[in-house]
Formats: structure tokens, C-alpha cells, sequence
């Protein structure tokens, strides 16, 4: 049947030729999002997570165990950047949450060592 092959080849030819056309976008100077870009995308699981009060209690500066290693002043700063939106981006993301991570399982490394 014509009328269901023309739009199966043409669709066929638009998916296919997706790799094409994002070579051809990025030669150009523009960056587009791939399909598995779009799966990992965790930014908005980041904003969730950053307004979560259990994280806010991490991110005190005289409660933190990595306070000797992280200068205050840097600490506040990098805080007070995350108020701008464009500051707010996937790497600065991660960057906060590696820091947050390895303040957590220190916490709960210590409460450990007291209850032994």
C-alpha cells in the first residue's frame, strides 16, 4: 500500500538520519541534546535534592566535618552562587553533591564510631 510506505520511509529516513544531522549541527557550532543526553538528564533531580532539608543540614559550614579542609569564605560564596539560576548548571551540581556525599558518610562514619 502507497499511503503507508511514502510515511514509513520518510519517518524511517528522519530517525535514521539523526547521527547525520547532529554531526552536521555540531560542525556547525550548535550543540544538540542526543537521546541518551535527554535520558541522564539530572538536573531537575539535582533542584529536588538541593531543597531537601536533610541536605540543607549538611551544608552549614560549623557543622561540617570537612570544615578544615574547605575555607569558609570559598564555602559561602560557592552557597551564595547557587541563588543566581545560571550558576545552578550540572556540573556545579555535582560538585556540591560529591562534597555533601563525603560530609554525610563521614557523619554517619562517626556516629558509628561512638555507638561501638
Amino acid at each position: 500500500n502507497t499511503f503507508t510506505y511514502i510515511p514509513f520511509y520518510i519517518r524511517y529516513f528522519w530517525f535514521q538520519s539523526k547521527r547525520l544531522r547532529n554531526k552536521i549541527l555540531t560542525k556547525i557550532g550548535f550543540n544538540p541534546t542526543t537521546h541518551l543526553q535527554e535520558a541522564w538528564d539530572y538536573l531537575p533531580i539535582y533542584k529536588l535534592l538541593f531543597d531537601n532539608s536533610n541536605l540543607q543540614e549538611n551544608l552549614i559550614y560549623k557543622n561540617m566535618y570537612l570544615s578544615e579542609i574547605i575555607k569558609e569564605d570559598e564555602w559561602n560564596k560557592f552557597l551564595y552562587k547557587f541563588q543566581n539560576n545560571d550558576f545552578q548548571t550540572l556540573n556545579n551540581y555535582e560538585h556540591l553533591f560529591k562534597i555533601i556525599s563525603v560530609e554525610y558518610f563521614m557523619k554517619k562514619a562517626n556516629d558509628l564510631g561512638n555507638n561501638l
